[in-house]
């Protein structure tokens, strides 16, 4: 039986609400347009809900790997434009102390303008403050 301390749930949620409020003050502020952005949260007795930007051109998962246009090697262009997106979005983040901690393909996302957005925050963690699984 594995045990899980409760504060450790609840922090893992702050982090991602917390995380997801910072990007949005960030990319309203023109900061940063490299992150996802937040619209509003509310919860009800069970779930904690979080309304998010509408992101429509999908991740850079499905441009490198599923869509038959594009899948494939990628050219050396294409590597250092998303390359230097990321790069933006997650220099904002570490210059606030948060560490996203899940970056792959399908957590960058594609905005309207073929910019990459840093989403999925649900592992971000502070490197201010540690917490524990026991």
């Amino acid at each position: 039986m594995i045990l899980i301390n409760i504060t450790y749930v609840f922090d893992k949620i702050f982090y991602e609400e917390a995380t997801l409020k910072i990007c949005t003050e960030g990319f309203k502020s023109g900061t940063v347009k490299n992150v996802c952005t937040m619209l509003g949260s509310w919860q009800d007795h069970n779930r904690l809900y979080f309304a998010m930007e509408h992101l429509p051109n999908r991740t850079l998962y499905y441009a490198c790997a599923e869509d038959p246009d594009t899948r494939g090697v990628q050219t050396p262009t294409f590597c250092q434009f998303y390359g230097t997106e990321m790069a933006r979005g997650i220099t904002f983040l570490n210059e606030r102390h948060i560490i996203h901690r899940d970056l792959k393909l399908e957590n960058i996302a594609v905005d309207k303008h073929g910019h990459a957005r840093l989403i999925d925050f649900g592992i971000a963690v502070s490197k201010q403050k540690t917490s524990q699984i026991f």
